[in-house]
């Protein structure tokens, strides 16, 4: 598992080149910052905001010309994109500038879900936040993907929210 955890605000920066991530990719720490501005990132699951309910106002911002692809695979991943955690966090991804963004299916179980829960008395908060001109793709890749989901999961209390401009 790759967690970005160096404690709160920690932050990863990518500004070129490829990198690539094989395993399960989150933010476990409160207030931190993933900033991909150019290049290409390559990756399976990505969560932002999990963990726990104190891992709180974590942001991906992916802009420039970077493109981010979610096309690994590796043990127990399903290429989901969760944004709003999973037990409780907050997140938030934005695209912005000329940036790309493409989440390719790998199975039946695939989940794009702004905002979920994974039990009861939860309530994390996912925003997905797309300008200018970039683009968020969801495609069926290998296997039909589900849509995108606002407020998932199997128990009440997650907060989704799409915000479109550009």
């Amino acid at each position: 598992r790759y967690v970005i955890d160096g404690g709160t605000g920690a932050m990863v920066s990518i500004q070129g080149g490829t990198t690539t991530v094989t395993t399960d990719s989150r933010i476990g720490a409160a207030n931190g910052v993933y900033d991909v501005s150019g290049g290409a990132l390559n990756l399976g699951k990505l969560t932002l905001g999990s963990a726990n309910a104190a891992n709180l106002n974590n942001v991906m911002t992916v802009s420039g010309n970077a493109v981010v692809n979610q096309n690994q695979s590796g043990s127990g991943q399903n290429r989901e994109l969760w944004v709003g955690g999973n037990n409780a966090g907050s997140g938030a991804l934005v695209l912005k500038g000329n940036a790309a963004w493409t989440n390719s299916a790998l199975n039946a179980s695939t989940d794009v879900i702004i905002g979920r829960t994974s039990g009861s008395g939860q309530s994390p908060s996912g925003t997905l936040t797309i300008l200018d001109n970039a683009n968020f793709v969801v495609q069926t890749g290998a296997a039909a993907a589900k849509v995108i989901q606002l407020a998932g999961g199997p128990n009440d209390g997650a907060t989704g929210t799409i915000n479109m401009g550009g």
